[in-house]
């Protein structure tokens, strides 16, 4: 009975997650620079990320931090597959401080093919996110658990912050002009 709980209340936070995110209809284009918008948005909202922010990017290696393919399956998904980075054209990641859940970041999948695998890592990633903090930080908890995960051609978009709304309006802005 307990199993059979557990298994409907995951299922249920599942649902919620998948629901509560999809794609966008603005257009963006198909030279448009994730590190470059991250980087906007990072310098109008620092404030809510908290010092000892990571940025991780494999676009400008001297302004970022690359994911190795080990850290992948640390960072992707559900934290046990193997994460096939070659799906993924470019990225850019703010991180806060490993006591946060706040983080946003913009992947380029390298097909359109591969967004809704792209888009299905993120948002599992932030099932776990949300399971981590559940029995230490209840308000970081609640942003992972109410992140939001964007599409729009070959791009996959999030944001987990306590201000998901602006950060969003910013991201898709900066992304909408290049």
């Amino acid at each position: 009975m307990v199993l059979i709980l557990k298994n409907f209340i995951l299922l249920s936070i599942i649902t919620l997650v998948i629901c509560s995110c999809g794609t966008n209809n603005i257009s963006v284009s198909d030279t448009a620079d994730p590190l470059k918008t991250l980087q906007i948005v990072n310098t109008q909202y620092s404030d809510i990320l908290f010092p000892g922010t990571t940025v991780l990017s494999d676009i400008d290696p001297s302004s970022a931090e690359k994911i190795e393919l080990y850290q992948a399956a640390l960072y992707f998904g559900s934290g046990t597959e193997d994460i096939d980075m070659t799906k993924i054209d470019c990225y850019a990641i703010l991180s806060a401080a490993p006591a946060s859940a706040s983080q946003f970041g913009i992947l380029k999948a390298k097909t359109k093919r591969d967004v809704d695998t792209v888009e299905r890592w993120v948002k599992e990633r932030f099932i776990r996110v949300e399971s981590d903090f559940s029995s230490y930080l209840p308000y970081e908890e609640n942003i992972a658990k109410n992140a939001v995960v964007k599409t729009s051609g070959c791009y996959v978009w999030y944001v987990a912050c306590a201000d998901n709304e602006s950060v969003l309006g910013v991201i898709e802005e900066t992304l909408k002009k290049q």
